[in-house]
């Protein structure tokens, strides 16, 4: 199979100035990668986009050029209520627009099409991708063992195939030289090793993309690699805290400063109590209460003030940011900031 090429830039813009083709995010059916839907403003209905030609190439979370096919190719709505809820959209846009221009009185000749064949989903394809999606950037799946061969497309014996099945069900199958993996991943493979992570990089003319290892997590059984390939799909840090961040803390053990008596407000003969388990590694915030008077209490939250410790525009202060909260894991705990 070969896809079709994709539109210069120029003309994209063009066809999306005169109401040929429409500026929109690419999402994806989490249960069938192969159905894909776009929503264009002003339209009741959101557009089908089906089937790896009609996709090409686009992925997840891309913003692509799509352009409608012919009514007569438009699918049927699913569902008993599509049409009625149809209906009541069209009421609420048929007079939203009174803007001028090509692509305007576009969408309103296709608006009109909608309205005359409300059980009618328009379909359409892509016809290039404006802005890739950040997924492209590296993808978590299981390396199979076998060798693979696309249906259709022949190569030559030593760029023998292997297939890399995404854990994200929104991202369709790709494939592996075996000639490009490194030593360590033929071993692992040898060995039955499953997991690995690999940047994506789709290649015109093949039904599938082509992605190569960048790291390998484990074997996918095992929690370990299975909780890195988590983090290393969200890019949440694990790494130590650098020497620059950890310069910026205290020396230990550090105590409460003089000054800081005066300018704040002394509750320590208030009733306070955490509401952390008695597991618990942080103790950042806490509950007091006070009897004002017979029939008033008066309850209080208290709150770590950690900006005392963390200056602006320090390394800890940049690396903080990076990690923006605390993350756990049933085996480890990965701090926004370290202990003091």
């Amino acid at each position: 199979m070969n896809f079709a090429l994709h539109w210069p830039e120029q003309a994209v813009k063009e066809a999306i100035e005169k109401g040929r083709a429409f500026k929109v995010t690419f999402r994806v059916n989490a249960y069938d990668w192969k159905e894909a839907f776009c929503t264009v403003n002003g339209l009741p209905v959101d557009v089908l986009i089906s089937g790896a030609d009609a996709q090409n190439r686009a992925i997840e979370g891309d913003v692509v050029a799509v352009m409608l096919d012919p009514v007569v190719y438009w699918t049927k709505l699913r569902g008993s209520n599509d049409a009625l809820i149809f209906k009541a959209s069209t009421d609420s846009t048929k007079n939203r627009d009174s803007e001028q221009g090509e692509a305007a009185r576009a969408l309103g000749r296709i608006r009109a099409t909608l309205s005359c064949n409300p059980s009618k989903r328009p379909t359409g394809s892509v016809l290039s991708i404006i802005r890739s999606s950040p997924r492209r950037e590296a993808v978590i799946g299981l390396l199979a063992t076998n060798p693979w061969f696309p249906e259709g497309e022949e190569y030559e014996r030593e760029l023998d195939y292997i297939q890399l099945i995404p854990t994200n069900s929104k991202l369709q199958m790709m494939v592996i030289t075996v000639e490009s993996l490194p030593g360590c991943a033929k071993e692992r493979l040898i060995n039955g090793d499953g997991n690995g992570s690999c940047s994506n990089r789709g290649v015109e003319g093949r039904v599938c993309p082509k992605a190569h290892v960048i790291r390998m997590l484990g074997r996918a059984e095992e929690i370990e690699p299975q909780i890195n390939a988590v983090l290393f799909e969200h890019a949440i840090r694990a790494a130590d805290f650098s020497p620059e961040s950890l310069s910026c803390l205290p020396e230990a053990p550090w105590k409460i400063p003089t000054e800081e008596y005066e300018t704040r407000k002394d509750l320590r003969n208030t009733c306070t109590f955490t509401i952390d388990p008695a597991s618990a590694t942080d103790l950042d915030d806490a509950l007091s209460i006070e009897k004002v008077s017979e029939k008033v209490f008066r309850i209080s939250v208290h709150i770590a003030d950690v900006s005392r410790f963390v200056l602006p525009d320090t390394a800890l202060d940049r690396e903080a940011r990076i990690r923006s909260t605390n993350v756990y894991t049933p085996q480890h705990k990965l701090p926004m900031l370290p202990d003091l």
